[in-house]
Order: structure tokens, then C-alpha cells, then sequence
């Protein structure tokens, strides 16, 4: 099996050291470049093309967002963030992720960050390694049904689960969907200052109500909700229409928040409603899809080509539980089709 060889960028050299080390005791990397700016690391691809390239935010003459938007237009490969965990640096690793990035990583804030900072390392580098950046398909295709065809059913309730290459996903989703739309509630996993910023930029962006989801708030038409990075978002029924819940039950799979635990609870509802899983390394979201399908909710899974990583939409295929297999692009367009206008839904007016 071909080893890995990693570009690591960064204008510190005790950055360059740690990550360094850190790469060095994965066994599938085999060789590791460095570079302590973008002029320096520009030469390096012109040379050879890593794998996986890790880049550094803050960088003297060209930050990381400026060098990533001349990797993605010219030679595109996955590449890792890592960033300081503060607001600015959440917001520009948001914009990372939107341009093209595969995984977003915050720079440790002292000795007891080192174990997490290594492992989120470790893994965001493995996941990148995997990825599809390139060649994605932009184009809207016909659907691929994959499940005996369902008569569209008007939904109370949309949940979206994303992992790897989410941000970028939601990003075009979201804009797409009517103003008026049943409400939505999405598990995107993410550290929670970054889902706090996501939710941030994207309610300043479309001037919608997309927030964070409040412990035993209402959900109601047109509100978009994104689980807690630290806790899990099951919608329930309360006499008044559906609410958000927050849980800090362990997750099935590790994953905080759980896309299973969040259409698990969508299926207890009893309503109709619309299951979409979105790019994502992992099977987080499958086991919840299998409750929700059965009820006779939709459940729409993004194509192989257009996904960053084809994991967790490819396990909810492999299982069975998928109606649908769209490319990103024609995903809002296929929700809408669902849904027409009325007075008196479950979910509020």
C-alpha cells in the first residue's frame, strides 16, 4: 500500500515541528514536506503534488484563505486547515471550508489540547486523504431512485445530517430552499464555536431565522436549526407543535451531535417528514435513516460525485433506507417538489 506524503505549511516553526511529529507516528504517511509560507509551499507543488496538504491560517504576505483559492482554481487537493480557535479564526476556517477545504482542526490552547489536537490531527488527515475535491459534479441530473417510488407527502419537518465537506454543502442548500419552508434541523459535526459562526453567517447571509437550536424552543415555518456542537438536536412533539431538545445521551457512533439520535427521534414523531444525508466520512445517520424510512418518510442521499467523502450517504444506501440519490445541486430543487403551501401544519405558521 503507497504511503502518504503530507505538505505541511505554516509560518511557526514550533507549529511545523508539532504537527511534524504528529504526522510522523501515523504509519500510513510516509514522507512529510514542509514550507513556512505560501511562496515556499507554491514551489513545492509546482515539484510534485501531495496527498493531503496541511495549511496554516495566519501566514505573512498570502494568508491560508488567499493560497487556498489558488489551489482549488488551479490544482486542487485536500487540504486541512489549522486555525486558532478564536472568532476570527472560526470565521475564516468557515470561509476555508466554503472555498474548498476538507477539514478544519484548532490549534491546540495549551498542554491538556495536545491528545485532542493530535488525534482531530490524525484523523482529519486520514479523512482528507479520501477525498474528492476535485471534478465534483455541478450540474443538476435527474434523480436516481434507488427504492419503490413514494407519493410525495407534504413534510412537517426537514433534517439534514453532514460531516466532512458539510459546510460547503449546506451552503448551497440552504440559499435554494423557499423562505416559508417547514422548519429544518441539521447535525453538521463541528466544534461548537464553528457551528455558533456557521449559524452566524449563514442568518446574516440569507437574512432567514437560522440559529442554534435553545433547549425547548418551537419550531416553526421557516426556521433553520443546527444542533449544538456539543450536543445532540431531537425534535419532539409538544402540545403546541414540534420543539427542539437538547441531549447529552452518548452518541452510537462517537459523534456529537448524532444524525442517528436526531432521525431517530424525527420517526418517533409520527408525521411526515424528510431525511437528507449529505458528504460525510462515516456511517452516522444509517441507523436513524432505517427508523425513519420505515415510517414512510422520504430519505434523500447526496450522489458519490458530488460528495467531498461518499461515506455516510454510501452507508445509508448500502442499507437499503434511501428513496433518492441526487447530486448537491439539484437536492433543494427535488425538497421543494414535496411541499406545497398550508394552514394549520403541526410545526406552527
Amino acid at each position: 500500500m503507497r504511503k502518504l506524503y503530507i505538505l505541511v505549511v505554516d509560518d511557526s516553526r514550533l507549529m511545523r515541528r508539532m504537527i511534524g511529529d504528529i504526522l510522523a507516528e501515523m504509519p500510513q504517511v510516509g514522507r512529510i514536506a514542509f514550507a513556512n509560507d505560501a511562496v515556499s509551499a507554491q514551489s513545492l507543488l509546482q515539484e510534485e503534488q501531495p496527498d493531503v496538504m496541511t495549511l496554516d491560517i495566519e501566514m505573512p504576505d498570502m494568508n491560508g484563505i488567499m493560497f487556498l483559492d489558488r489551489i482549488m482554481a488551479g490544482c486542487p487537493l485536500p487540504v486541512v486547515m489549522v486555525s486558532a480557535l478564536t472568532s476570527a479564526g472560526a470565521e475564516a476556517s468557515l470561509t476555508a471550508l466554503e472555498k474548498g477545504a476538507v477539514e478544519v482542526v484548532a490549534k491546540p490552547t495549551g498542554l491538556d489540547g495536545m491528545t485532542r489536537f493530535r488525534d482531530e490531527l490524525a484523523d482529519a488527515v486520514t479523512f482528507a486523504a479520501s477525498a474528492h475535491v476535485d471534478g465534483v459534479t455541478r450540474g443538476a441530473i435527474a434523480c436516481r431512485q434507488v427504492g419503490e417510488e413514494r407519493p410525495l407527502a407534504e413534510p412537517e419537518l426537514i433534517g439534514i445530517a453532514a460531516s466532512t465537506g458539510g459546510v460547503a454543502a449546506l451552503a448551497t442548500i440552504l440559499p435554494a430552499l423557499p423562505a416559508n419552508f417547514p422548519p429544518i434541523v441539521v447535525s453538521q459535526h463541528m466544534p461548537a464555536p464553528f457551528v455558533e459562526r456557521l449559524a452566524s453567517r449563514l442568518q446574516l447571509r440569507l437574512s432567514r431565522d437560522i440559529a442554534v437550536a435553545k433547549d425547548g424552543e418551537r419550531l416553526r415555518r421557516g426556521m433553520i436549526r443546527f444542533a449544538p456542537g456539543h450536543r445532540h438536536l431531537l425534535p419532539m412533539a409538544g402540545k403546541k407543535g414540534l420543539l427542539c431538545t437538547l441531549s447529552d445521551a452518548p452518541p452510537p457512533l462517537g459523534h456529537t451531535p448524532s444524525a442517528d439520535l436526531m432521525f431517530a427521534a424525527m420517526a418517533r414523531l409520527g408525521l411526515p417528514t424528510i431525511g437528507v444525508v449529505l458528504t460525510g466520512m462515516g456511517r452516522d445517520g444509517t441507523i436513524g435513516l432505517s427508523e425513519l424510512h420505515a415510517t414512510g418518510s422520504s430519505v434523500i442521499a447526496q450522489d458519490r460525485d458530488s460528495c467531498v467523502v461518499y461515506g455516510m450517504p454510501r452507508a445509508a444506501v448500502e442499507a437499503g433506507v434511501v428513496d433518492e440519490i441526487l447530486p448537491l445541486t439539484a437536492i433543494a430543487a427535488r425538497i421543494s417538489t414535496f411541499w406545497q403551501p398550508s394552514v394549520g401544519k403541526v410545526a406552527g405558521q
